[in-house]
C-alpha cells in the first residue's frame, strides 16, 4: 500500500512546517507490482486519478487508505489480533496532528 496523500495537500504541510514533500514523484503503480493492463479496477483508478494516482484528492486517498487497510487486515493470513500496543496507539491518536498522522501513515508503509 502506497500512501499519495494528495500532492498539494502534502505540499502545502511541507511548505508550512519546512519539510520535505513525499508526493512530488509518484511512481506509476506498475512499479509495486500492480498490474494496470490485467486488473480493470487499477486500470480504472489511473485514468481516473493518473498513472502515480498523482491526481486523487486528499480526503478520496485517506478514505481510500482506511478502507483497504481494513480489508487487508481482515485477510492477513495469521489472524493475529492487534497487540496491545498498538491498541494504544489507536487509543492515543487524538494526541497527534493532523499532518503527524499523514507523517506516521508514511512511515508504516515505507
Amino acid at each position: 500500500l502506497t500512501t499519495n496523500l494528495g500532492s498539494a495537500g502534502m505540499q502545502r504541510a511541507a511548505n508550512k512546517y519546512n519539510t520535505k514533500d513525499y508526493t512530488a514523484m509518484s511512481k506509476p503503480l506498475g512499479y509495486y507490482s500492480l498490474d494496470v493492463n490485467n486488473n480493470a479496477l487499477l486500470r480504472d483508478m489511473t485514468e481516473s486519478w493518473g498513472e502515480g494516482l498523482d491526481h486523487i484528492s486528499e480526503a478520496d486517498t485517506l478514505w481510500l487508505i482506511a478502507r483497504i487497510a481494513h480489508e487487508a487486515w481482515q485477510q492477513e493470513p495469521t489472524n493475529s489480533a492487534p497487540s496491545s500496543e498498538a491498541e494504544e496507539v489507536v487509543d492515543r491518536l487524538h494526541e497527534l496532528s493532523y499532518h503527524e498522522k499523514q507523517w506516521l501513515l508514511q512511515a508504516l508503509t515505507q
